[in-house]
């Protein structure tokens, strides 16, 4: 027996049993009568209980329960590289440095 999908609930089938949505209202908008599966789910999720983003290239923020794009990571990756050996380059340098003064202070001292 079919009946509409309330706001915040989902089914598989028009013959299925309603069951609460993963992320309530926030993912599943409900539907009429003849509405099951993803259709039930807002713009922006799929799957069971809407409880997935429904492109490949997004993620799901728990927080917010919304579904954004993802960013290119590889910019991202090489600024967490490059950005601790600026720094540790010139303190390395100064100590090198440091280190030969002392010595050559040393040799010169005797």
């Amino acid at each position: 027996m079919s009946m509409n999908a309330s706001e915040g609930y989902w089914r598989e089938s028009l013959n299925s049993s309603l069951v609460e949505c993963l992320y309530g209202s926030r993912s599943c908008i409900g539907g009429s009568i003849v509405s099951s599966g993803d259709s039930l789910c807002a713009t922006g999720f799929d799957a069971a209980i809407c409880g997935k983003c429904e492109s490949i290239d997004k993620y799901m923020n728990y927080l917010t329960i919304e579904c954004y794009e993802c960013t290119n990571n590889a910019l991202i990756s090489i600024g967490f590289l490059v950005i601790p050996l600026l720094l540790i380059f010139p303190i390395v340098t100064m100590w090198l440095l440091h280190r030969k003064t002392t010595w050559i202070d040393k040799r010169l001292l005797k």
